[in-house]
């Protein structure tokens, strides 16, 4: 410990004495500069001769990885897809994105190459085992494409079980090659076995964990297939791969599109209709119905992965399927933002709002567990709102639309909200203002309309009540604090209000020539598209890629060294020479449209990059914050939704209760119980009633609940009380805060 505080302390002097060498020094330098001519002191700006670049040579022999095959040759009958990529991507594959000029260049590929080779010579053969040796030249040496697989309906109509097919392009040297590596394999995995040996046309038969599988190596298109399934008969490979032939047209490549475009990333796929169908004719009726309750038989399509799309890498997830199931508590938006940014923009975040029609289907479910007094209550405040304001809560829905944008660009930081109809607006604002007494104005600028409301503060009129009730004073200063009132600038544009906190932002708007549609902006500069956004983020920074090309040079060479193969980095090209651009795009998105349902994140190189950026740190902490909250919120709600329908169905056999103990003076014991043909069972939760008390017990069928998963409705005691009362360990905030049940803690 003394050795560790010697060592602090000596850092810290250090730093102590360079500083004040650095203040000596410049102290010394304003000291000259102020005996010096201000010609002399003007920094001088000499523009250096520029090198000319070089030139970038392309690759001219095959790609290090092969693009891959099944994707664009899918039979009709695949209703599932899956790829793996191959281990030389991680290393350096041209996805079609602004690193392809890098990795495309023939220094590069050599590189690669280099380093592969002496993983094959130096590395391999280290390996203390015979067989691991094998499998690990298999990985890095033999395996030159993705790993795809598929699942198609089975060959035999009258059993409904499907067949699965896995395909990549191998560079066997022989057939006694593939022999030695199935020997290999049988020998450390007892559930692979050779039924029959690698043929000359190179057919095999296999068996994995109990599954029949057949082998094809083709020698001249370098590609290997097995078919798994039951009741095989030695033609139903060979029939099947003439089925693949290109199909552009196929379901799946629709979406693929939109997630990996250059067939090198992970990416899986499947139709949930045919799934559902395939269960039901397994005898899994009960599962498919649940499925069915959630919407998933109605899916069109479900898919995930991470590539490259529109030029810009995007892990997303997506769901095809019309609003029905959980989809019909989520709002569907139909808009998209359109209003323009001014000049240099860094960020831009866009939230969707509910429709009037999304905020009656909010009331309703609220209704469904709130007490009737409460429903009352809340029912007499709107009535009260609109007598005071001259316009409904509902009103409000129908005044403004369902985009709502914040941008940062060279103006500032202001908000841009969708106006559906200006008139009703400007009447509902002007009623607001006389009834409640505001201070709003109005100020003509350069030609240009600026509106000013102020807000006053709502907590001195709370404190003035809290200091009648304690019978003391309010403090005079604390009320001078809390009774400072809040501004709001705004003008009309188009369609929009862009509201701001001072009025310098909305001003300056007008001096900045270079404008830009916001759509234009997201969908040519960040590549994403706004449409369908419940919510969003896209940011703009600089040199974020340039670093982490840099950084992968590095890498490069650490793995050239570690395998005995030295590179010339020299070789290489340099960010410029590869023309890797300056400004980088980075985004999420949470898409609620008519037919889908998706999220994604958006990145130029790497997801590292979010946490390695330097000037980008601010704003990607807002990307954070936001899918921190959006995800978990949506998990919530759709345990809250699950919650309300358990709830009501425990009402309803409450009730059955109170009128049998009302009717016999006691709770129905075991076989009353039964008799009373209770409503207890259902997919997302099990109601049990305990013979003789009374007692409901309701269970939930929800993972994150975990152990919190129950609620007890317990029965009046006699003479104690003449209520139901809840017990529960369900945490509080998936309950309304009306419900009977929701937690004191």
């Amino acid at each position: 410990m003394l050795y560790f505080r010697f060592v602090l302390l000596t850092i810290i002097i250090s730093f102590t004495l360079s500083a004040c060498k650095g203040n000596e020094q410049k102290d010394n330098a304003k000291l000259n500069n102020a005996n010096t001519p201000n010609s002399v002191t003007q920094e001088n700006h000499v523009k250096q001769k520029v090198t000319p670049l070089r030139e970038l040579t392309l690759a001219t022999e095959a790609n290090i990885v092969q693009p891959a095959y099944l994707r664009e040759n899918l039979p009709e009958s695949a209703f599932a897809y899956a790829r793996i990529p191959n281990i030389w991507s991680l290393i350096g594959t041209a996805k079609n994105n602004i690193f392809d000029d890098a990795l495309n260049a023939q220094p590069f590929v050599d590189a690669v190459n280099s380093i592969r080779a002496g993983i094959n010579e130096n590395v391999i053969p280290e390996i203390p085992d015979e067989d691991g040796q094998l499998l690990a030249r298999f990985v890095f040496q033999s395996l030159t494409s993705p790993i795809e697989a598929i699942i198609i309906d089975g060959v035999d109509p009258a059993i409904p079980t499907p067949n699965v097919v896995v395909t990549a392009s191998a560079n066997f040297n022989s057939i006694e090659e593939i022999q030695t590596l199935f020997a290999a394999i049988a020998k450390n995995s007892p559930e692979f076995e050779v039924t029959k040996a690698v043929q000359s046309d190179g057919y095999a038969e296999l068996l994995i964990a109990k599954m029949n599988v057949q082998f094809q190596w083709d020698k001249d298109k370098s590609r290997f297939t097995l078919l798994a399934g039951i009741s095989l008969s030695p033609n139903n490979l060979s029939d099947l791969l003439k089925t693949f032939v290109p199909n552009p047209t196929h379901q799946m490549k629709a979406l693929e599109n939109t997630i990996d475009s250059s067939g090198q990333g992970t990416f899986a796929w499947a139709n949930p209709r045919k799934i559902s169908s395939l269960g039901s004719s397994l005898g899994k009726q009960k599962e498919i119905a649940a499925m069915a309750v959630i919407g998933i038989s109605s899916m069109k399509n479900i898919a995930l992965g991470t590539g490259t799309s529109n030029g810009i890498n995007r892990i997303k997830y997506v769901v095809e399927m019309p609003v029905t199931g959980f989809r019909s508590y989520m709002p569907i938006i139909k808009t998209t933002p359109e209003f323009n940014v001014m000049g240099k923009t860094k960020v831009i975040g866009s939230l969707g709002l509910p429709s009037r029609a999304d905020f009656a289907s909010i009331e309703n479910t609220i209704a469904l567990v709130s007490k009737a007094k409460d429903m009352q209550s809340y029912y007499t405040f709107k009535k009260e709102f609109n007598k005071a304001l001259g316009f409904e809560i509902d009103d409000i829905f129908d005044f403004f639309g369902q985009d709502m944008s914040f941008v940062s660009d060279e103006a500032g930081s202001y908000v841009a909200l969708r106006l559906n109809d200006a008139e009703k607006f400007k009447a509902s604002l002007s009623k607001s203002v006389e009834t409640l007494g505001l201070d709003y104005q109005q100020r003509e600028i350069g030609g240009h309309t600026y509106h000013h409301l102020k807000i006053p503060s709502f907590y001195t009129k709370h404190l003035e009540e809290q200091s009648k009730k304690r019978n003391k004073p309010e403090s005079k200063l604390l009320k001078r604090f809390l009774s400072v009132p809040s501004h709001l600038y705004w003008e009309q544009e188009d369609d929009y209000l862009i509201l701001a906190n001072i009025p310098q932002t909305l001003i300056d708007r007008h001096y900045i020539e270079t404008k830009t549609s916001v759509k234009e902006w997201l969908t040519k500069k960040q590549r994403m598209n706004p449409e369908g956004s419940l919510l969003m983020v896209s940011v703009n920074t600089e040199d974020i890629a340039k670093k982490m090309y840099r950084m992968h040079l590095s890498i490069l060479n650490y793995l050239a060294d570690l395998v005995d193969k030295p590179i010339d980095l020299f070789a290489l090209a340099t960010p410029h020479e590869a023309k890797i651009p300056k400004q980088n795009s980075y985004g999420f998105k949470m898409t609620s449209s008519e037919t889908q349902l998706a999220f994604e994140l958006n990145y130029e190189s790497n997801p590292l990059e979010i946490i390695t950026g330097g000037g980008i740190y601010q704003s990607m902490v807002v990307v954070g914050i936001l899918s921190a909250i959006a995800v978990p919120a949506y998990d919530d709600y759709t345990i809250r939704a699950k919650l309300i329908g358990g709830i009501v169905a425990a009402e309803e056999v409450k009730s059955q209760l109170n009128e049998f103990e009302i009717e016999y003076g006691r709770y129905p014991n075991q076989y009353e119980i039964a008799d009373l043909k209770l409503d207890t069972k259902n997919s997302k939760y099990s109601i049990k009633v305990e013979e003789n008390t009374g007692e409901i017990t309701l269970k939930f069928r929800d993972s994150k609940l975990r152990q919190r998963n129950h609620l007890t409705l317990l029965p009046p005691k006699q003479g104690v009380s003449t209520k139901w009362r809840c017990k529960t360990r369900i945490k509080k905030k998936y309950f309304s805060s009306h419900s009977s049940c929701r937690p004191k803690y």
